[in-house]
């Protein structure tokens, strides 16, 4: 019997190179799937995050659209506590809930009658504006023409609240919550800060006012259940009905909030939107 010895197979040199080749093959086409995979769900994600974008800008101009609805049926002789317009409210869209709140723009200090159309000072409400802000500068020339200057710097856009406030000397943080640059000029009294009513009439004729709006709006400006006397001119421009509101959605999407605000002017059964921007966070 011839018994050999076990010799374990010889591989060439070119078959250990066959591996390495297939090896790194395999291994490119696994990376380019990888990045592939990656790239598609990258993909899905974008076009998850635009779809989210697109269905929250439809519900903010929804939201947008009920709102200017309302506002429309509103046929009382006045604005305030009460009306379909005044409290906030929370409305489903689609798979979206929408937040809705309407403020009256004419609740605040109308900035751009602060001079007469004869380009005298308006006294009733620069004596308001003084007031409520004991900072601010108002005078007549300086105003005017500090006005002019930002309105042709800004291709003859209409001054904005905050650029107002800014150049009055204005420092309070919270201004612009009492500054509008839209509306009839007049202060709608069964919506005002209790501060700007005191700024207008004294603080007598704030807590009668606050006294009365909390048992039924006023539909007059002498609808008052107590004797108040009003400081000559301030009455004005004072009122009970608006005719400008600003309207605020908010809309909570699965990857962005959307916000739209916009002001609006109801002329009878008509709406014109004045101003009008969106932006989305997250």
């Amino acid at each position: 019997m011839n018994i050999r010895r076990f010799e374990p197979p010889r591989f060439r040199n070119d078959d250990g190179f066959s591996v390495v080749i297939v090896l790194a093959v395999m291994t490119a086409i696994f990376t380019l799937a990888l990045c592939g995979a990656r790239t598609a769900a990258g993909r899905r994600e974008i076009a998850a995050m635009h779809a989210d974008r697109v269905a929250v800008h439809h519900a903010n101009h929804s939201g947008l659209a009920l709102a200017v609805a309302i506002i429309q049926s509103d046929t009382t002789a006045w604005d305030g506590p009460g009306d379909t317009w005044y409290p906030a409210a929370t409305v489903p869209i689609g798979d979206l809930i929408a937040s809705i709140t309407v403020e009256d723009e004419q609740a605040r200090l109308p900035v751009h009658y602060l001079l007469r159309p004869s380009g005298d000072l308006n006294e009733p409400v620069v004596s308001a504006f003084r007031n409520v802000f004991p900072t601010c500068i108002i005078d007549r020339d300086r105003w005017a023409n500090d006005r002019n200057r930002w309105e042709q710097t800004h291709h003859d856009l209409p001054i904005s609240a905050l650029a107002a406030i800014r150049l009055l000397g204005i420092t309070d943080p919270d201004a612009d919550r009492f500054v509008t640059v839209y509306g009839t000029g007049r202060i709608n009294i069964n919506t005002a800060d209790p501060k700007m009513l005191e700024a207008l009439g004294g603080s007598a004729f704030s807590r009668a006012v606050v006294r009365a709006r909390s048992r039924q709006a006023l539909t007059s400006v002498f609808d008052l259940s107590e004797s108040v006397i009003i400081p000559p001119g301030v009455v004005s421009i004072l009122d009970t009905r608006s005719s400008c509101f600003r309207i605020t959605i908010s809309t909570p999407g699965r990857f962005v909030i959307g916000r739209l605000e916009a002001v609006v002017w109801r002329q009878g059964s008509n709406i014109l939107v004045l101003d009008q921007k969106e932006w989305w966070t997250g």
